[in-house]
């Protein structure tokens, strides 16, 4: 139900549905889900909180650190951001894949934009 709220635009009721969701069922995509409504709504900081949690607790995923870094230099933290494109290049590649490939190519034209400036 919070996911099809997200959909068509109510991500304050999405929100508050996939919070409660995650307190019966955790998995990946209620926090995925969770992290997206919170981020179109606008609230980097709730996006940013569920990505985090998400990155702990399955920590071989590329997608979710990956977004988190993205979240961590729109949100200006670089102090986090850099250390978290690092890992993600640093991980590595159980199955070779060309989503992989783009995260860690675009991670690493952010990072090498950021250390030209």
């Amino acid at each position: 139900m919070g996911e099809h709220l997200s959909a068509i635009g109510d991500t304050a009721h999405a929100i508050k549905i996939l919070e409660a969701s995650k307190q019966f069922y955790v998995s990946y995509r209620s926090f995925l889900s969770t992290a997206d409504a919170y981020y179109q709504s606008g609230n980097i900081a709730g996006a940013i909180s569920n990505l985090d949690i998400l990155s702990n607790m399955i920590p071989n995923k590329f997608y979710p650190k990956y977004e988190l870094a993205k979240l961590y230099y729109k949100s200006g933290d670089t102090i986090k951001g850099d250390p978290m494109a690092r890992l993600i290049l640093s991980m590595p590649v159980k199955k070779l894949s060309s989503d992989v490939n783009d995260m860690k190519n675009e991670i690493t034209h952010i990072l090498n934009l950021r250390t030209q400036k």
